[in-house]
């Protein structure tokens, strides 16, 4: 069985090796949140790091829906989340 960390590693240094520079900035990124998260959701990263790019960016970009195993899974709200994260509200109050 490979060591947590060791998995954490591979898949950090695959993520940031990839084909299209706009993928490797946006799955390394995630892949640092991932770490932090339970083993099912690293399995999961794991499988999405073996997809095409092409399929990757059109899903990053909201050209395509995201497969079901990635949805389920919780890692395309957290993809999603990393790249549209929430706006801030400003209170604007009139004097």
């Amino acid at each position: 069985m490979i060591p947590r960390q060791h998995l954490i590693n591979r898949m950090l240094y695959r993520a940031g090796k990839r084909g299209m520079k706009e993928n490797e900035l946006v799955l390394k990124r995630v892949g640092v949140l991932v770490s932090f998260e339970k083993k099912p959701m690293l399995n999961s990263f794991e499988r999405l790091l073996e997809e095409e790019d092409s399929d990757i960016n059109r899903w990053i970009l909201g050209q395509a829906d995201f497969p079901a195993e990635y949805v389920e899974s919780g890692l395309a709200d957290l993809i999603k989340k990393t790249i549209y994260p929430p706006k801030k509200i400003q209170n604007c109050t009139s004097k």
